[in-house]
């Protein structure tokens, strides 16, 4: 049987490695566009309090929230390599095909998965303040994937000025009472 949930401290047979090592070798560049997503992903599950399973890299959705489907993007204005001048946020909102963990297969249709979005930018400009550790730099968009689709069913993309005309940013910490209000008023 896999396993799952490993601790820092676990030693990788046949070697004098840990985990902790690998995690440090492997995922520390979290301004990376591919390491920022996942941990972002971390973010808003721990905000949810629902990190009590390991990331599934294949799932439909990112997070599970109470039988709630998330769907969790990320943007940044610095990038790890060098830059001219600030990248245009922009998050990846494209319909996709769902695997039906049947062979090699995937479902026909083309649609989005989640019922909600949560949409994260790391929110600082300056190279030398950018830091994705710090909370305070990250603004987070909620949206339903019903008002998602009313503005944008087939598109591939969206910047942030139409995310920010469809929804207000919030903070690290007013992620779960806003979701939770986005829930309830939909299910009313």
């Amino acid at each position: 049987m896999a396993r799952n949930f490993l601790s820092e401290g676990e030693k990788i047979q046949g070697t004098d490695k840990t985990i902790l090592d690998y995690w440090k070798w492997g995922h520390s560049a979290i301004l990376d566009n591919t390491e920022r997503g996942v941990f972002a992903e971390f973010l808003v599950g721990s905000a949810l309090g629902v990190l009590n399973y390991p990331r599934v890299e294949w799932e439909n959705a990112d997070i599970n929230y109470h039988g709630y489907f998330i769907e969790v993007k990320s943007s940044a204005y610095v990038q790890p390599w060098e830059q001219s001048k600030a990248s245009t946020p922009m998050f990846g909102i494209a319909p996709k095909r769902s695997w039906t963990g049947k062979g090699n297969e995937y479902e026909k249709e083309l649609r989005r998965f989640a019922q909600y979005y949560i949409f994260c930018l790391l929110n600082e400009k300056d190279r030398d303040k950018v830091d994705p550790l710090n909370v305070n730099q990250w603004e987070f968009y909620i949206l339903s994937t019903e008002v998602l689709n009313q503005h944008s069913k087939t598109q591939k993309k969206i910047s942030l000025r139409p995310l920010q005309y469809l929804c207000s940013g919030v903070t690290y910490h007013e992620i779960k009472p806003n979701l939770d209000k986005l829930i309830e008023k939909s299910n009313d």
